[in-house]
């Protein structure tokens, strides 16, 4: 999962490191994973960049996550993701240690609270 992933700058990246066949066209072919959650606070961000990803749609997720809230309550599960990415989005939030706490519930490797 990648949370506050805004605009898409760091997805790009990851998405480019993931293609499994990188001398295709960017947006064409598949990406060497089950699935990459992108979510973001603003749901006008997710929109934008669907589109961008469209091509990787069966592997691709879209949606709106405030990570300061309760993931169960916006529909995610605790300890579903292998791997949390978190760029650039946690200084900005009012409450670290609650983020924090957060994002750890996301990942399959978090330790007991």
């Amino acid at each position: 999962d990648e949370m506050g992933a805004g605009t898409g700058s760091a997805t790009r990246s990851f998405v480019s490191a993931l293609r499994s066949e990188p001398n295709r066209k960017f947006g064409s072919g598949s990406l060497r994973l089950a699935r990459y959650d992108f979510t973001d606070i603003s749901l006008a961000f997710t929109e934008r960049v669907s589109e961008e990803f469209s091509g990787y749609k069966s592997q691709m997720t879209f949606s709106a996550l405030d990570i300061e809230r309760d993931l169960e309550s916006q529909g995610f599960k605790q300890g579903e993701y292998d791997l949390v990415v978190a760029d650039n989005v946690l200084h900005a939030t009012s409450d670290i240690a609650k983020t924090l706490r957060n994002v750890r519930r996301a990942s399959k490797a978090r330790r007991p609270n």
